[in-house]
Parts: C-alpha cells; sequence; structure tokens
C-alpha cells in the first residue's frame, strides 16, 4: 500500500535533530495537536484549542501519540483525549504540559522569536547532544507507533464506520 505524505513527514519529524519551537494560535485539531508531541518547546496563544477526534472519526490516534502521551499524562488521561476526543484549551494543554506556555495571542510571535533566539544563542553542540539525549530513551518506541499507527489508520479508513461518518461530516 502506498503510504500517506501525512505518515512520512512524521516518520521525518521524529527523526529530525535541531530543536522545534512552535507557536500555536486557534484550532489544532487531529495532526494539528499531534505533531506538536515532537517539539520541543511550544508557545499557545489562550485562544488555542486543541481536539484529538479520532474515535469520533472511526479512526486511531497517528503521529507516534499512542506512545507519546501515555508517558506525558499517563493512560488514563490519554485514553480521554485519544477516545472521546473532547476539545480543551491552552491552559489545559499547559496543565498537561502539551505546551510550555500560554499567553495572549498579540505576544504569541515575539515570545516564540524570544525563546528561539535565546536557544540559537547557545552552544550548538550542547543543544543537539541535550536534545538527543532528552529524547533517546523513547525515541524507537516512538518510531515503532508511529508505525503502528499508520497501519491501523490506514485500515480504519476502509472500514464502514470510518466512511460513514467521513460521508456525513463532507457530505
Amino acid at each position: 500500500t502506498e503510504e500517506f505524505i501525512a505518515f512520512k513527514f512524521v516518520k521525518q519529524l521524529a527523526k529530525f535533530t535541531k530543536p522545534i519551537i512552535v507557536a500555536v494560535a486557534g484550532p489544532a485539531v487531529g495532526i494539528g495537536t499531534t505533531l506538536l508531541l515532537h517539539s520541543d518547546y511550544i508557545i499557545a496563544a489562550n485562544n488555542s484549542k486543541f481536539k484529538l477526534p479520532f474515535s469520533q472519526l472511526g479512526l486511531c490516534p497517528e503521529a507516534g501519540s499512542s506512545a507519546i502521551l501515555p508517558l506525558k499524562l499517563g493512560h488514563n488521561k490519554a485514553f480521554e483525549l485519544v477516545v472521546l476526543g473532547d476539545l480543551f484549551f491552552a491552559e489545559q494543554a499547559l496543565n498537561y504540559q502539551i505546551i510550555n506556555k500560554c499567553c495572549e495571542p498579540s505576544e504569541l510571535l515575539s515570545m516564540t522569536k524570544q525563546v528561539a533566539e535565546s536557544i540559537a544563542k547557545l552552544p550548538q553542540d550542547s543543544v543537539l547532544t541535550a536534545r538527543k539525549l532528552l529524547k533517546q530513551t523513547n525515541q524507537a518506541a516512538v518510531e515503532q507507533a508511529i508505525s503502528n499507527e499508520a497501519e491501523q489508520f490506514t485500515r480504519l479508513l476502509d472500514t464502514d464506520d470510518c466512511k460513514t461518518i467521513m460521508q456525513k461530516f463532507f457530505g
């Protein structure tokens, strides 16, 4: 089967070696949230909304989220977010340790730029080594989860449940 381009992107993102600094404003739904799990520093505007609607769409987690979310949140909270797919906001994302900081929308880009510049001024070898060491313990599990999720996600896309849900959604 042909692999979706998004799955190829996620595999490369998981292997990326440089720090990933992210600014979030507005909705981050599905992969918009799961991609954040590969980032190193995330600032979200307080108007940001997060949602993992996989089960609601007849799908399963993707982008390694089945490995990363339980590590961050524990099984029960990860299950709640992925299976029930309830909307949550920036303050909750901060409490869940999905983001580092929350700010006013008008401050978002300047705060994010300041963090990126601070990191860029540090010795590069030291920063890259620290990032590598922090990620190494779970790297193999995350990469395996990405592969497992892609296989199941592709399978679920072809189920009657998913097709019916998508038809109603896009219909």
